[in-house]
């Protein structure tokens, strides 16, 4: 291989010609990402991203352009001027970031245009006039072929910039492929410094030269990758960490409504794969508007922090308890065995059952219980969820501090009146509902004896609601 390159390129290093290209490639695609993030940010933040990037772009069009006169042998004071060299970096980092900045400009319509083909020009004068006077004056190689080198650069970074800030690996791939044919054309303006022969000290003087500087711009295209990763792990860190307050209560430390919506779904269906059930247990502490009414919301807070962090603390492996919201909290467990659901059902409600003191004052808690089981009591998530409220709303009516397990003949009353309470408030707020008289007479005079007064309305909960329950349809005594 190394022959083979030899014969095409004579006079050149292959080694050093590898190290300018990969430079430049691996400093192109570093700047088209640091450029497109910087598309993406305001004001000063937005400014440094695109100087950081001229300063990545900079350093890798010069220094490639640098390492590549170097293996072609060019050391010697015939070679390249040590100062015209110096002086081409803060050319290539001034015009690259100006480049950028332009091309990203919202003031003008045809910025990316320009800065593209600002940026375009300054890659092209620092491969051309950077090494020194001699690479210019003393070419004589196929024009044709440096006419392209030159020419396509321009092009290709012109649509560089066109495609970055939509496209951003069309617009790496182009920006890569501008370099690719600038290296090109630079490896034949310098050909015929590399056919001049020079002394074997001298190559080794040039390939020292090329390695230092290799090293050095090596340490500012790093510097750009370091952001780039530093700002992809920041920006992780940023997303998970608000994918977890999305799904946790704030001020409980447990995971909410929707992390139980989530935990539940995935649960059901592992559960249906493997032959499981899921018992679902829905907790309302007992009398807990009473002690925000004594004393005050900063006892009642403090009473959900205590409770929750001994939920968190009873739950074992595979087990998940969330506050849904208020005094409600609702535990999930797959099992197998009647053993492991009563061991459950009791650390729960062991949990929800303590002394909790605040403000000097000893607040003692108790919870009502719902029970529902998956598959058995429902299938879907939200209808499991629902019977479990309704089982728990059953636990406390008939006294605090109970575990109900969900009956569907029992609990649908509950659920039938729920739903008539609800259509009648809705009637009523649309005037839907009217008063039907009634005159009662006594049958011996055919006097008027009462009169009676009905409320009647078109409400299909009612009639549905007498069909299911099994006592009769009026208002509990008090």
């Amino acid at each position: 291989m190394t022959s083979l390159f030899g014969h095409l390129m004579p006079g050149f290093d292959p080694a050093l010609l590898l190290v300018g290209g990969l430079l430049c490639l691996i400093g192109t695609v570093t700047a088209a990402r640091l450029f497109s993030l910087s598309t993406t940010r305001s004001g000063s933040q937005r400014l440094l991203w695109h100087v950081l990037a001229g300063l990545t772009l900079g350093t890798a069009l010069w220094s490639a352009r640098l390492v590549g006169m170097l293996a072609a042998g060019a050391s010697g004071a015939g070679g390249f001027a040590a100062e015209a060299a110096l002086h081409a970096l803060p050319m290539a980092i001034t015009g690259s970031s100006l480049g950028f900045i332009l091309a990203a400009s919202r003031r003008l319509h045809s910025a990316p245009l320009l800065g593209g083909l600002l940026l375009g020009l300054t890659a092209t004068a620092t491969w051309l006039l950077g090494p020194g006077e001699p690479i210019a004056a003393g070419h004589d190689g196929p024009v044709p072929v440096t006419l392209l080198a030159l020419f396509v650069p321009l092009v290709m970074a012109i649509a560089a910039m066109l495609l970055v800030r939509g496209r951003p690996l069309a617009g790496t791939l182009a920006l890569c492929l501008a370099v690719v044919c600038l290296e090109a054309g630079a490896v034949v303006m310098t050909a015929d410094l590399a056919n001049a022969g020079q002394s074997a000290a001298g190559r080794a003087a040039a390939a020292n030269l090329a390695l230092t500087v290799a090293m050095a711009a090596s340490l500012v295209i790093g510097s750009g990758l370091a952001s780039l990763v530093i700002d992809a792990r920041s920006r992780a860190e940023i997303q998970r960490e608000f994918g977890r307050l999305a799904l946790t209560d704030p001020l409980t430390g447990l995971p909410n409504r929707g992390a139980l919506q989530d935990r539940l779904r995935r649960d059901l269906a592992d559960a249906d794969r493997v032959g499981d059930k899921v018992a679902v247990l829905h907790v309302d502490i007992d009398h807990f508007r009473e002690i925000n009414d004594v004393g005050g919301h900063v006892a009642g807070d403090a009473v959900l922090k205590a409770l929750g962090a001994r939920a968190a603390a009873a739950i074992g492996d595979g087990e998940f308890v969330a506050r849904l919201g208020g005094d409600e909290f609702v535990a999930i467990r797959r099992f197998r065995d009647r053993g492991e659901l009563e061991d459950f059902n009791g650390r729960i409600f062991e949990a929800f059952h303590a002394v909790v003191e605040t403000g000097g004052t000893r607040i003692e808690t108790a919870a009502s219980l719902g029970l529902a089981l998956h598959p058995d009591d429902a299938v879907e998530a939200p209808e499991l969820l629902a019977n479990a409220d309704l089982a728990a709303g059953r636990a406390r009516a008939d006294g605090a501090g109970r575990l109900c397990r969900y009956e569907a003949h029992m609990d649908e009353a509950i659920r039938g009146r729920r739903k008539l309470a609800s259509d009648l408030r809705r009637a009523l707020d649309g005037n839907q509902l009217a008063l039907r008289y009634q005159v009662q007479t006594a049958v011996s005079s055919s006097a008027s004896a009462a009169t009676k007064c009905c409320c009647a309305g078109s409400i299909p909960s009612a009639a549905s609601f007498r069909r299911r329950s099994s006592s009769p349809w009026r208002r509990p005594r008090a």
